[in-house]
């Protein structure tokens, strides 16, 4: 497989153990994963980087996750974002978010699935809304 048909992942937290835990899952399913700790990092990371999805943290600090995800919707709309949170639940998210991701309460197997939907277009939110 050459690199441009690796989907190229962006994981977003100020945290680094957590963007780091995640990048780890994700690069283990053959996955490109990059890291930004804020999101004025990840709109950099996004403007100089060929980008397949983005999942953000919605609790960071200098820039919020919804900031950062109305950013991401005015500036790429058809980018696929996953909100991840371990205080917010998913009646609290953004309309404008694919998916949802909840931080210790669901397993990592959970996010992989939905990124693998999301990126090869079979991802049915309102089911994933539904279920959550």
């Amino acid at each position: 497989m050459s690199s441009q048909q690796i989907p190229q992942i962006l994981v977003v937290d100020d945290q680094q153990s957590v963007s780091e835990t995640i990048a780890m899952v994700l690069r283990s399913r053959g996955y490109a994963v990059c890291t930004a700790d804020s999101g004025r990092d990840a709109l950099l990371r996004l403007k100089d980087t060929a980008l397949q999805l983005v999942i953000s943290d919605l609790t960071m600090t200098r820039m919020s996750g919804f900031e950062l995800i109305s950013a991401i919707r005015w500036r790429f709309p058809r980018m696929p974002v996953i909100a991840m949170s371990g205080t917010y639940t998913i009646d609290q998210i953004p309309r404008s978010v694919d998916a949802f991701y909840a931080k210790g309460r669901m397993s990592p197997e959970r996010l992989v699935s939905m990124v693998k939907k999301l990126l090869s277009g079979q991802y049915d939110r309102s089911r994933h809304l539904e279920a959550a």
